[in-house]
């Protein structure tokens, strides 16, 4: 796991299931958000990443976290540098 300045290296899929899940708490379906992002990847680059966050989908489910969405987005970015993902 890791990553460099230039945005080079990878995140787990599981590093980014656990943190949602077991550090933030949260309750959303992030396994349906790596489906309906079409990431069927263990291993994810730092454009993956940010695909993963970008869209919100297109149920109304989708809509209303959209904005929690893009708080967790920050957060799970700054925690992710300190791990050394960038």
């Amino acid at each position: 796991m890791g990553g460099s300045p230039d945005r080079s290296g990878i995140v787990r899929k599981e590093t980014i299931i656990n943190l949602i899940k077991n550090e933030f708490e949260l309750t959303f379906d992030i396994e349906e958000l790596f489906e309906k992002s079409n990431l069927h990847t263990d291993d994810l680059d730092f454009q993956a990443f940010c695909t993963l966050f970008e869209g919100s989908g297109d149920d109304d489910k989708s809509v209303s976290r959209a904005g929690s969405l893009l708080s967790v987005r920050k957060v799970l970015r700054n925690k992710l540098r300190e791990i050394g993902f960038e």
